[in-house]
């Protein structure tokens, strides 16, 4: 489950940045919510 959360938020990190997007930053909410696992910014 592990790797396919990180294949997943890369998958994700690298999209946004196909689409111009900069600065990205990906906070990991895994301890601290139970609705999210990774907010990317």
């Amino acid at each position: 489950m592990i790797d396919k959360l990180n294949d997943l938020k890369k998958l994700v990190v690298q999209a946004a940045a196909e689409k111009k997007a900069f600065d990205i930053i990906v906070l990991d909410l895994r301890k601290r919510s139970d609705l999210t696992d990774f907010f990317v910014i």
